[in-house]
């Protein structure tokens, strides 16, 4: 099995709002939230997290949490 290599090695492919995401997520908030804090729409958010996942080639957010730095 191929063992997994973690997100900042991506993070050059990822925009300032997508690791924005990946922050809040990492907080606790949910997409409503995010949408909230960021001004963005709930479905603005939802397309990020779905790119968020093909970037990062993870299949879940909790994959994509779990393999990123405290520092993003």
């Amino acid at each position: 099995m191929l063992e997994k290599q973690p997100i900042e090695q991506n993070n050059s492919e990822l925009t300032d709002l997508q690791k924005e995401i990946i922050r809040l997520i990492r907080q606790g908030s949910s997409s409503r939230e995010i949408s909230l804090v960021t001004g963005f729409g709930l479905d603005k958010i939802n397309t990020e997290r779905n790119s968020i996942l093909k970037l990062t080639g993870c299949q879940t957010m909790f994959d994509v949490i779990s393999r990123t730095n405290n520092n993003n």
